[in-house]
């Protein structure tokens, strides 16, 4: 949750185009990556955000048990992927401010996470929210051998969404920028749970923190911690304007699109 420190200010600029919003909030954007440069420094520098507790996947349906809290991705995983892109956030707000040497800097330090990925993860993780992170980052060796896994992951899954705050969030967008754009579509307008038409059909007018907030019975889960106006999977409302209805900013504040 704390990439929002550079992921917030970004999207703001990338939306607004507005600088002096950005050099506002470029301070905290690298304090952020500092402070995880700093903890990796003290044991020795690995370039990975393993340590600290982080949510991971939160919620994603491919844990011990549909309830568990997290999913099988790994969260030392999901926090090195956030970690890179802080890092290249950092470096392109530099750019845009003029700071060359920041730019520099983080651009290096972005490359030696980005390095440190592929040497650890890139064979071990077969989930759709790896996949996921991995395309919607840049972060691969192969990028077919990459899109190939995640066809055979969907099929083993059958079709349906397993990720959860981080892989659902971000699905149909990955999906649609990378050849799937069928997968995209069937995802958002599947019925079946677990999915937001499912929610629909179940009488939902807000999105729930989980799929499953509400029963087919009409009954309230008893998983606890059930909160029926919960925005994350409302994301997927960028994919219907940029991917689906095709309004995307090609330029900061919308000054050009496409």
């Amino acid at each position: 949750w704390g990439d929002s420190a550079t992921f917030l200010p970004a999207t703001m600029y990338e939306y607004y185009g507005d600088k002096e919003m950005l050099e506002t909030y470029y301070p905290l954007m690298k304090d952020w990556v500092d402070w995880i440069t700093r903890q990796d420094q003290a044991r020795g520098q690995k370039y990975q955000f393993d340590f600290a507790f982080t949510f991971g996947d939160w919620l994603a349906l491919d844990g011990m048990t549909e309830q568990s809290f997290k999913g099988s991705t790994d969260d030392a995983y999901v926090s090195t992927c956030y970690y890179y892109a802080s890092a290249k956030k950092v470096a392109d707000a530099a750019k845009v401010l003029g700071k060359a040497e920041d730019a520099s800097e983080y651009e290096a330090l972005a490359e030696h996470i980005r390095q440190a990925i592929l040497d650890e993860y890139f064979t071990k993780i077969d989930t759709q929210t790896a996949y996921m992170v991995a395309l919607k980052f840049g972060l691969w060796i192969d990028k077919d051998r990459l899109t190939d896994g995640l066809r055979k992951r969907l099929d083993k899954d059958a079709h349906k969404i397993k990720g959860g705050f981080v892989g659902a969030t971000m699905m149909c967008r990955v999906l649609a920028e990378n050849g799937l754009e069928d997968e995209a579509w069937y995802m958002l307008f599947n019925h079946d749970f677990p999915g937001w038409l499912h929610c629909v059909d179940l009488g939902a007018t807000t999105i729930w923190e989980r799929w499953n907030s509400l029963l087919d019975d009409g009954s309230i889960s008893g998983t606890g911690m059930n909160s029926l106006n919960h925005y994350s999977y409302g994301s997927v409302l960028e994919y219907i304007y940029r991917d689906m209805a095709g309004i995307a900013p090609a330029a900061p504040g919308f000054t050009k699109a496409v």
